[in-house]
């Protein structure tokens, strides 16, 4: 009497929808790993696309799956824009123009100009949790917002302007952090930035212990 199974059996037995689905099931498992999150997402959802499209069997079906998969590897912007050009919205073509600064390049030096709240903003949230987590620099903290939300093309225009200056930089993923500018900047002036408290995520403080740390480190830099 057998007590292994056959593995071999269960191995032909599998069809590709069975396939996906165990694999879905594997992936989701490692989303409940921080350091693993982000990709477990992305994999759980196209496995789980991909079973629907095999089980539905039908052409417009593949190709919607392969759209939403597509979304998951592209920055929403990309799509939006993408959508604008099939349906001649110049409207959004000319705004993502104006805000990318590309109708209206800035003439004037950018350090001495008037900042925007949304610009002291994005600095004081990137600041604060900077110091708060790694105030040593050893990693960069970054961040973004969803594009759905209601402040998005504010933002999306404060951070630009920040990203001309040199003081962010933007990651593969669309995520902002402080560039070696930003830190030193952020070190010389917080002090001085409008309403400290007007960040993302306010209720966490700046940790006053870890100050002396990022100041200090921010002069090596």
């Amino acid at each position: 009497m057998e007590i292994f199974p056959d593995w071999q059996v269960i191995f032909d037995s599998l069809t590709p929808t069975a396939l996906f689905s165990f694999s879905a099931l594997v992936s989701a498992a490692f989303v409940l790993f921080r350091r693993y999150r982000e990709w477990a997402i992305k994999l759980t959802a196209i496995f789980l696309v991909s079973t629907i499209a095999l089980i539905a069997n039908n052409t417009l079906v593949y190709i919607a799956s392969l759209f939403i998969i597509a979304t998951l590897f592209t920055e929403g912007d990309y799509l939006l824009t993408l959508i604008a050009i099939i349906r001649g919205d110049k409207g959004w073509l000319d705004l993502q123009k104006m805000i990318k600064g590309v109708s209206n390049p800035p003439q004037k030096d950018e350090t001495s100009r008037k900042r925007s709240a949304m610009e002291y903003k994005i600095l004081n949230t990137l600041w604060t949790k900077q110091v708060n987590y790694y105030a040593d620099y050893s990693k960069l903290w970054g961040f973004t917002i969803n594009v759905g939300a209601i402040d998005y093309l504010e933002f999306r225009e404060a951070a630009d302007r920040l990203l001309e200056e040199g003081l962010i930089s933007r990651g593969d993923q669309g995520m902002y952090f402080l560039t070696g500018k930003g830190i030193k900047f952020c070190a010389d002036n917080y002090t001085t930035f409008s309403n400290p408290d007007d960040q993302y995520w306010p209720e966490e403080k700046i940790k006053e212990e870890n100050l002396t740390v990022a100041i200090e480190g921010a002069e090596k830099l």
